[in-house]
Parts: structure tokens; C-alpha cells; sequence
């Protein structure tokens, strides 16, 4: 009688075992998932969703002291990262500092947001030169700025396709008060920068995605 308890008792504790680390492992597994970045989440983020149209979701930002421009690079022209099309951006001078060249392009997705919250994004870029920066604007809901936060700040780009990726924690600041923002929602800008007297500056770029980081 005892050994049949002892019996019972070691398959129970198998049984437990065997349950919990199915259990930790599809929690592992759905903790990876989670972190995937969402193309969705961002307006027309591969640059395919409109093929028929003019360009739609990316736009220079304004206002803004960086102009320049932003187009749909089109095969065999350019070779996208995937799909048929990638996103051409071209630096103009900035304003008030000379021998600077610069953009922002803001996709134009109102991502919802609060002040804490993490995110992790990602775009894949290339280029003749420069640098790529990837900046979360951050609003208020009633439009009011509050800043930008930069996972990705001034990489160079090679004439090789690269990923560029990095996160950012939401912490709003009234650009005008100095004081604390309820942040709303973030927008997602793409910062691409060159030296004037060099060789134009041209950076393309495609697949750009941004997910919420669970905590």
C-alpha cells in the first residue's frame, strides 16, 4: 500500500512538472510574440498599400525647419527592400544652420499612447551617405507638442540595406511650460541628415513598424 502511494505521488509530480514548464514555455513563447512588430500599426508602412496613388501615409513634416522631400521609389529605378516600393527621402538645408542638410518624414498614423509606455521600432534603410534617426513625436490629445523621444539617433547608412531598431519610453514635456504632458498619441518620423558639399544626400527606406513592448 505504501509503495502504491509513493508510486501515485512521484506520477503526480511528474504530471506538475510537465504541466508548468508547458505552461512557462507558452508563456515564453507569448511574450516573443508580443515584441513582433506590427507594419499595421503605422499608415502604408511598406509602401505597397497604394500602388495606383501618389504617395500616401509619409509626408515632410511641418511645421518644420528641415525641408526636403519625400517620394515612392519605384522598380527597376530602385530596389526595394520588399514589395515593389520604398520610401526616397532627400535632405534640403536647414534652416538657420548652415552646411546642414536635413528632413523629417512623419508617417501619418496617430499611434495611441500614455506617458510610460514602451515601444520598440524598426525601419530597414540605405543610403549614399548621411545618417538615419527614427523619432516618436509625442501629443497631447487636444494637438498640444510634447517633445520627441529617439530610439534610433544618427546611424550612418551604407549603400547596403540595413535594419535600424531601438525602443523608447512615452514621457511628455510641454515644449513651450517646461511641465509635464498627458501624452495622447505619438507619431512616428523618420530623421535623415548629410553635410552640404558632399554628394547629395538620398536615403531610402522601407518596411518601417513600431509595437507596443509589454512591461
Amino acid at each position: 500500500m505504501k509503495t502504491n502511494c509513493s508510486l501515485a505521488a512521484i506520477v503526480l509530480s511528474l504530471v506538475i512538472a510537465l504541466a508548468f514548464a508547458f505552461l512557462r514555455s507558452d508563456l515564453l513563447w507569448a511574450q516573443n510574440t508580443n515584441v513582433i512588430l506590427a507594419e499595421d500599426q503605422l499608415l502604408n508602412a511598406d509602401i505597397d498599400q497604394f500602388p495606383d496613388k501618389e504617395l500616401i501615409g509619409w509626408k515632410v513634416a511641418t511645421p518644420t525647419p528641415y525641408p526636403g522631400k519625400v517620394e515612392r521609389a519605384i522598380q527597376p529605378t530602385m530596389t526595394a527592400y520588399s514589395g515593389k516600393f520604398c520610401l526616397m527621402i532627400t535632405p534640403g538645408p536647414q534652416k538657420g544652420i548652415s552646411g546642414v542638410l536635413r528632413t523629417l518624414v512623419a508617417n501619418q498614423k496617430k499611434i495611441p499612447a500614455k506617458n510610460g509606455d514602451k515601444f520598440r521600432v524598426r525601419v530597414w534603410a540605405k543610403g549614399n551617405g548621411g545618417t538615419i534617426g527614427i523619432c516618436l513625436q509625442q501629443y497631447s490629445n487636444a494637438g498640444a507638442w510634447g517633445s520627441g523621444i529617439w530610439p534610433v539617433f544618427q546611424k550612418k547608412l551604407t549603400g547596403d540595406w540595413r535594419e535600424f531598431s531601438g525602443a523608447g519610453t512615452v514621457k511628455g514635456v510641454n515644449k513651450e511650460t517646461g511641465l509635464p504632458l498627458e501624452v495622447g498619441y505619438i507619431l512616428f518620423h523618420v530623421d535623415i541628415a548629410g553635410n552640404e558639399g558632399a554628394e547629395e544626400v538620398v536615403a531610402y527606406v522601407d518596411d518601417a513598424a513600431i509595437e507596443t513592448v509589454p512591461q
